[in-house]
C-alpha cells in the first residue's frame, strides 16, 4: 500500500468516528442500488448529484463544486499518469443532502463536531490516453442525521456499505501535450459486496462506534 492510499485510510478512520452517537452500534445498512456524478459544469465549476438507497433508507444530496474535497476536486487538471481514485469527503466541505430512514426525514448537513462521512476505495486509473476509463469500487459511509439543525450528537446516525463500478471521462488537454482534462466521473452502485470486501467495511464501521464510545466516555468521566 502507497503512503497516498495509508493516509486516506487513517483519515477515514478518523474523521468517520464522528458519527457514531450513542453507545449503542449504529445500524448498518447495504446499499442495493444508487449513483453518484461529478462534472465539469459551466461557470460553477465541478460537482454533481448523488443518491444512495438501501432498506428503508433513502438519501440523496449534492457534491460541492468548490472542489475542496474529492471527488469534485479530481476534476481539476490538467493531469496525467497515476491518478488515485480513493477519496473521503465529509458533510462539512465535500456535499450536503438528506436522508430518510425508516420514514423519518433527517438532515445530513454537517458542524465541527459531528458531520457525515463518505469513503470510497478504488484502484489508481493511469490516464495515457483520452477516453473511458472504468474500475471497480467499495464504498462505506457514516451518516448523522439530524431532525433540524446541526448540533453535538446526532439523531439518528446510520453506517452503509456497499460497491459498484466508475467510470471516468477524459480527453486530451489542447494547451499540455501529454496531459488530460477530466469531464467527468460516474459512479453506478451494484448491490452486495464480495464477502470479502463487506467484511472490511462492516469492521470498518464497527472501529468507529468503538472509538467514539472510548474517547467521548472518557470526556464525560473527566
Amino acid at each position: 500500500m502507497n503512503s497516498v492510499a495509508k493516509t486516506i485510510g487513517a483519515f477515514a478512520l478518523v474523521q468517520a468516528f464522528t458519527i457514531a452517537t450513542s453507545a449503542s452500534a449504529a445500524p448498518v445498512v447495504q446499499i442495493t442500488s444508487g449513483s453518484m456524478e461529478v462534472q465539469q459544469q459551466p461557470d460553477i465549476g465541478p460537482g454533481g448529484p448523488w443518491m444512495l438507497a438501501g432498506q428503508s433508507l433513502s438519501a440523496d444530496g449534492f457534491f460541492f463544486s468548490s472542489g475542496s474535497e474529492a471527488p469534485a476536486r479530481l476534476l481539476f487538471g490538467p493531469v496525467s499518469g497515476p491518478l488515485d481514485m480513493s477519496w473521503i469527503s465529509d458533510s462539512v466541505d465535500g456535499w450536503d443532502g438528506q436522508m430518510v430512514f425508516k420514514g423519518v426525514t433527517y438532515n445530513l448537513t454537517g458542524s465541527v463536531d459531528t458531520q457525515s462521512s463518505m469513503l470510497l476505495k478504488a484502484s489508481p486509473i493511469d490516464l495515457n490516453h483520452a477516453g473511458s476509463f472504468v474500475e471497480p469500487f467499495t464504498f462505506s459511509a457514516g451518516f448523522c442525521g439530524y431532525l433540524t439543525v446541526p448540533m453535538s450528537f446526532c439523531d439518528t446516525p446510520v453506517g452503509l456499505v456497499g460497491s459498484g463500478t466508475l467510470d471516468l471521462v477524459a480527453t486530451s488537454d489542447p494547451n499540455f501535450p501529454g496531459s488530460f482534462d477530466i469531464q467527468s466521473i460516474s459512479y453506478q452502485f451494484t448491490g452486495v459486496p464480495e464477502p470479502g470486501s463487506l467484511v472490511l467495511l462492516l469492521t470498518g464501521v464497527v472501529a468507529l462506534g468503538l472509538t467514539w464510545r472510548q474517547s467521548h466516555g472518557g470526556r464525560r468521566a473527566a
